[in-house]
């Protein structure tokens, strides 16, 4: 099982938690490695992606000098250091950016991860769609193949 932080917007950002909420794995970023680069500007992480691209540029100039093998080895740093500590570093900038750490929740994947969140939160104003989610007409929430499934009482209770 993983374990995910979750994340939640500024007070001021219009986002509510169920729009806004990011869950940040605490493993390794796989994509980070392949492309560092798009990965730090896709996490809008503008300053880690400078200093990556300044990095890249000097190791870029000691290609040119007499130790290329050992630059072509140094190239792979930064992307490795992403890799392992990618999903830290978007955590700490989201902090920064005075998103509040919520909670902390394990699941197999990202999909049960939100799930347990959201169904461990209580349900305190109407939701989804148009349909009133109050604790009178719906006991129960339950995860299946297509999302998920409300459990109603029968009418009359």
């Amino acid at each position: 099982m993983a374990t995910y932080s979750v994340l939640a917007p500024p007070n001021g950002s219009g986002l509510s938690l169920e729009a806004g909420a990011e869950f940040i794995p605490d493993t390794k970023a796989l994509m980070a490695l392949a492309l560092p680069l798009l990965w730090l500007l896709w996490h809008r992480m503008w300053w880690a992606s400078l200093f990556y691209v300044l990095i890249s540029m000097i190791f870029a100039l000691v290609l040119t000098t007499g130790f290329a093998t050992l630059a072509l080895l140094m190239t792979a740093i930064p992307g490795l250091f992403l890799f392992l500590e990618g999903n830290e570093l978007r955590r700490k900038a989201l902090i920064r950016k005075n998103w509040t750490l919520v909670a902390v929740i394990e699941g197999d994947n990202l999909e049960s991860a939100e799930a347990r969140f959201f169904y461990s939160r209580p349900i305190s104003k109407p939701g989804i769609g148009s349909e009133n989610l109050s604790p009178d007409k719906y006991r129960a929430l339950q995860l299946t193949d297509n999302g998920i499934e409300f459990l109603t009482m029968p009418e009359g209770r």
